[in-house]
């Protein structure tokens, strides 16, 4: 099963029936599912370049179901300490400007922030100010949380 068939069957099968023998059977069995530390979060620990894409493309992907969104914060706290590609820092700023409208978990959002601070460049902060502007939004409140803590960590940074 191809990498995004397989998480879009764990994510069709935790709607349709979340308590289902086939959504556990697939989520147990599947690198997406249960085994996603070994597979793929501590290979990004370790370094390896395919899990770290393996791990930036689960960010896209944005699945929900059982357990995804602590996977997704396990996955941007285990970037973090990674050397990042630009292209790899790209799809991840990606990732973060996309998260402002979603509907991430607090634990989730802010490993988004917290990896925010390693990968902002600019464009990113750039982006971020303009999605502050206007009304008071949830997308925009979020939007000035990751845009004042990239603010202070580049203040902390050069003084």
């Amino acid at each position: 099963m191809a990498l995004i068939e397989e998480i879009k069957a764990l994510e069709q099968l935790w709607r349709q029936k979340p308590s289902s023998s086939d959504f556990f059977h697939l989520y147990h069995s599947s690198k997406w599912g249960e085994r996603i530390q070994d597979c793929v979060i501590d290979g990004i620990r370790l370094g390896i370049s395919e899990a770290i894409d393996d791990g930036i493309f689960y960010l896209e992907a944005d699945p929900w179901f059982f357990r995804s969104g602590y996977c997704k914060a396990r996955i941007a706290h285990a970037l973090k300490s990674q050397k990042l590609s630009e292209n790899q820092k790209e799809l991840l700023r990606d990732v973060i400007l996309k998260s402002l409208d979603s509907r991430l978990g607090n634990a989730e959002f802010r490993e988004y922030a917290r990896l925010a601070i390693c990968i902002a460049n600019g464009d990113f902060i750039k982006k971020l100010g303009e999605r502050m502007d206007g009304l008071r939004t949830w997308a925009s409140m979020r939007a000035k949380f990751i845009f004042n803590l990239c603010r202070n960590h580049a203040k902390r940074v050069t003084s």
